[in-house]
């Protein structure tokens, strides 16, 4: 990822934390003086186990994904979608369903990603996703501040 598309997702992860605030007082409380929310933490996902997708609806971003594996997806995953995003105009048209299930078919295997529990719109998301592709998950508690589901995505035929 070049200098500029990592400067477009710091701005991005940015906004993607002002929307969580509203779900973890511990990110709210990071928030520095400057208006950037823990500022550097963006550093953590480029690496060889890690690829961020900026997304793009037509020619207008919408959002990202961060994908691991290896080392960097927990719970004996194959990935691990370590974060989600998708701007507030892009929501509850389609698009953020189509992105997931494209992730899928390209990436089939095991999963686990980590939800806020105040998050309740999102663990509607995951679960309809999860499900629609097929898959049954499973649901643990992680700590204090987030669940995380686990579960298995098929090759699909061609």
């Amino acid at each position: 990822m070049g200098k500029k598309n990592r400067e477009t997702f710091d701005n991005l992860f940015n906004l993607y934390l002002h929307d969580l605030s509203e779900y973890s007082t511990w990110i709210g409380e990071r928030q520095g003086e400057d208006g950037i929310y823990l500022k550097g933490i963006t550093e953590k996902y480029f690496n060889d186990e890690t690829i961020v997708y900026l997304i793009y609806y037509h020619e207008h971003l919408a959002g990202f994904i961060c994908l691991s594996w290896g080392s960097k997806a927990e719970h004996k995953a194959d990935y691990m979608i370590q974060e989600f995003f998708i701007l507030r105009p892009f929501r509850k048209t389609g698009f953020a369903k189509r992105t997931v299930r494209e992730i899928f078919r390209k990436y089939p295997g095991k999963y686990s990603l980590h939800v806020l529990k105040q998050n309740i719109p999102a663990h509607r998301f995951w679960r309809r996703r999860i499900t629609e592709a097929g898959a049954t998950f499973k649901f643990y508690w992680f700590d204090e501040e987030q669940d995380t589901y686990l579960f298995e995505i098929k090759k699909q035929e061609q």
